[in-house]
């Protein structure tokens, strides 16, 4: 579920181990070249939570489901499902296009 759009140009990597997180250690990553809003969601508790806002532990950046996990609107995921903060990716940095990578490749892995 979308929550809000935040004007921002970093968030914070907080499951630093975890594929989507493209390598990059726990703390803040800049993600946009230039200030712009940032989308961010509030998943279930079932959701692999990766980066928050940075401030705001509650809003979700990057965040997924696998197969079979419960979503927050109460039905199970039918296959990976991947939320990402992306706004306007004219506008993201070379950080922010690696995490997209690692999101993209990590979904399309059976």
């Amino acid at each position: 579920r979308q929550r809000e759009l935040r004007i921002f140009r970093e968030f914070a990597i907080i499951a630093a181990n975890d594929p989507l997180a493209a390598g990059f250690p726990a703390g803040n990553v800049t993600v946009m070249g230039n200030v712009n809003r940032m989308v961010n969601g509030m998943p279930s508790p079932e959701a692999k939570v990766v980066a928050t806002l940075v401030g705001n532990p509650k809003a979700a950046t990057i965040y997924y489901y696998t197969t079979g996990q419960m979503m927050l609107n109460g039905t199970k995921a039918p296959a990976k499902r991947v939320g990402f903060f992306w706004h306007r990716t004219e506008d993201a940095s070379a950080d922010g296009h690696k995490l997209f990578r690692a999101a993209v490749q990590w979904a399309l892995e059976p």
